[in-house]
């Protein structure tokens, strides 16, 4: 696979008095009414959606994306199907078992990023932006219809970024991403049980808790064991796992011996609507040395939640998603518990199949550390930004926009997010504007974070941002 991507992040940060709040409430409606707008232009009769080039596809063939071990090429053992420039080397068969063959593959991505107020004007500023690449070949040999074995390499890296490249983040020079056995009848089937054992990628539902951080040049890998039944309609993970640790040298990626995850991840349906469906699961984390403004200590956290959601396509969809978090840190309890939505809609009769969507998230935080419970969400293993897959540089891995860095919100309030978004499908590109904001209820015991402006007895820091991302697929392999 071979893709090309721009991104191009404007982030701005302004103090709000009760002025700023009135033009900013004036102002909301008028950008929802500007989306609805431009998503309802007709498009001219004459002039017939984009089509791919080529014969149509198979639908066997799988789609083109990022997740290459969960691609099934055995339908290449007809012939008459080998259609694509690239089919041999999708399907090498040895001997005269048709499920014994070989699948090789290749993916290079090259992204340019660009900021202006970087860190929200915070520290030194680079204006020129700097190129990521990516290179990641992989293997899958299936020996029969009950094993396979997969391998995936990743080459990671960063020219012209000004402080040079983030950890984990844009650059490391050369790892094994994932290396896994699959044994069971899964491996050959859409349905079926099967146990991976090895380095894998873990994505659950949406990937707002657990994702293999696909937004940044750096992806995310776990070493385990998981297990996979599904049925047409009904798929159940179970895992065990520990991050893998992406260190900058060749081939020096070992597992977090310091942290360890474990759970359940239930998907059935849920026809409160067509094509509903719903996700149950269960989420433990055991962490050696967790850092909070209480300080640091060994942690054991427990998630449950659930996610109803209707999947992007013709008309409506939506995702919403409350989950609810205990356990210890220290000698405290831990009581936190976050919300997250999307609803869009789909106008697959129009030109692009725009899709204007609107976000709202909201999820707890510890206004008094002296206090017990510890109200602090934990985002676990999120994808690099939370709300969109493009890194956002200050963020790491944790949610919140108004975090000063590492893997928990150093800002320890409750936050929420608005986000209004306008996808044009058609061509692959997106839109978002969002904006943060903290709740009322602050404490000023919290430690300052990199947004903060106080004046007088406030200190109401908003944050804004505007994304545009655009991405060509040139081809694959």
């Amino acid at each position: 696979m071979f893709r090309r991507i721009k991104s191009r992040n404007l982030q701005k940060y302004r103090r709000f008095s009760r002025v700023s709040d009135k033009c900013t409430s004036r102002w909301c409606p008028v950008l929802i009414a500007l989306l609805l707008a431009l998503s309802t232009l007709p498009a001219r009769s004459q002039t017939p959606d984009p089509q791919p080039p080529g014969p149509t596809p198979d639908p066997a063939r799988p789609p083109l994306n990022p997740f290459p071990a969960e691609q099934n090429w055995s339908f290449l053992e007809d012939s008459s199907k080998r259609t694509d420039f690239f089919d041999p080397a999708k399907y090498i068969r040895f001997g005269d078992n048709p499920q014994m063959y070989l699948s090789l593959g290749f993916e290079y991505r090259i992204q340019y990023e660009d900021y202006d107020n970087f860190l929200f004007g915070e520290g030194p500023q680079d204006h020129n932006g700097y190129v990521l690449n990516r290179v990641m070949p992989h293997f899958d040999f299936h020996a029969g219809s009950i094993f396979r074995l997969f391998s995936e390499f990743e080459f990671d890296f960063e020219d012209g970024r000004n402080g040079g490249s983030r950890p984990q983040i844009d650059e490391d020079r050369g790892d094994v991403h994932q290396a896994f056995v699959e044994i069971g009848s899964h491996v050959s089937s859409p349905r079926g049980i099967s146990l991976r054992l090895g380095r894998q990628e873990v994505v659950l539902g949406s990937g707002r808790l657990f994702d293999n951080n696909e937004g940044p040049n750096v992806k995310l890998s776990f070493d385990g064991f998981r297990l996979i039944a599904e049925r047409t309609r009904v798929r159940l993970d179970l895992f065990a796992v520990k991050p893998v640790e992406n260190n900058l040298g060749f081939f020096d990626d070992v597992p977090n011996p310091a942290e360890s995850a474990w759970g359940s991840y239930l998907t059935v349906p849920a026809p409160i609507v067509s094509r509903g469906q719903a996700d149950f699961y269960y989420i433990g984390l055991d962490t050696k040395s967790a850092t909070y403004n209480t300080g640091t200590g060994h942690e054991v956290r427990h998630t449950v939640g659930t996610r109803l959601f209707r999947p992007i396509g013709k008309g409506l969809d939506y995702n919403c998603e409350p989950n609810f978090q205990w356990g210890s840190f220290r000698s405290a309890s831990i009581r936190a518990w976050s919300v997250s939505t999307e609803t869009g809609f789909t106008f697959n009769r129009i030109r692009f199949h725009p899709r204007p969507l609107l976000r709202a998230d909201v999820y707890s935080g510890d206004t008094n550390p002296t206090n017990q419970p510890l109200g602090t969400f934990n985002p676990l293993f999120p994808r690099g930004a939370y709300f969109t897959p493009l890194v956002m540089p200050f963020l790491g891995p944790q949610p919140s926009p108004f975090a000063s860095g590492g893997s928990i919100p150093a800002e320890e309030e409750r936050h929420r997010c608005l986000c209004l978004g306008l996808v044009l499908e058609g061509i692959n590109a997106r839109r978002d504007i969002c904006v943060w904001k903290r709740s009322p209820d602050r404490s000023s015991q919290c430690q300052p974070c990199p947004l903060s402006r106080q004046s007088g007895r406030s200190r109401d820091p908003v944050g804004s941002r505007a994304t545009h991302h655009h991405c060509i697929q040139l081809g694959r392999l």
